[in-house]
């Protein structure tokens, strides 16, 4: 059974939403009900401009789909009607307007390359999301994570840059992970 088509079979036909740049090049898409994500109590010192440094208690809340995609460490690009949008290294305003594209588009096939790990996300407006590993030593010089796939089950399958996968519990460490072969 292919470990990709499994866990996106749930998927097809799910529009994203939240579709967003985060910090550099990452990006998040959102699919299925939308669940809140309350985080435990933290202290913190804040500093602020002409004051003490101050030591404030807060905690997160984020809104996350049942299913969360993460973009990570890999380049990519943006397609519709075989125009490229944006890419990886494209500015910020140039990425956000690319991301609107997708937002309400349904996810309608996944296909990833098992030798190079290169991913293309299809989607049904005719979106396409190619991602496809950086050079040696962009990151490290040892494989890194391409993509994760937040489940509903709480595990998180992911995609690595040596054409390798794992589907593991979401709190378990990416090195505790055992790693298998894409299929062909």
């Amino acid at each position: 059974m292919d470990p990709i088509a499994t866990a996106f079979a749930p998927l097809l036909g799910q529009p994203s939403w939240l579709v967003r740049q985060g910090h550099g090049s990452f990006v998040t898409l959102e699919f299925g009900d939308p669940e809140l994500a309350v985080g435990d109590a933290r202290s913190r010192i804040v500093r602020l401009p002409e004051r003490e440094p101050l030591t404030l208690t807060s905690r997160s809340a984020v809104v996350h789909g049942a299913w969360h995609l993460w973009i990570y460490c890999c380049l990519w690009s943006v397609w519709a009607d075989d125009v490229e949008l944006a890419h990886s290294e494209s500015d910020d305003v140039t990425i956000a307007r690319s991301l609107q594209v997708i937002e309400g588009q349904a996810i309608e096939n996944v296909h990833v390359d098992a030798y190079t790990s290169a991913t293309v996300f299809d989607f049904d407006l005719g979106c396409i999301l190619r991602t496809w590993p950086a050079p040696p030593g962009t990151y490290t010089n040892v494989p890194v994570d391409q993509w994760m796939l937040y489940q509903p089950s709480g595990f998180v399958l992911t995609v690595r840059s040596d054409g390798r996968y794992s589907e593991a519990p979401r709190n378990q460490p990416g090195e505790a992970s055992t790693w298998h072969r894409l299929p062909a």
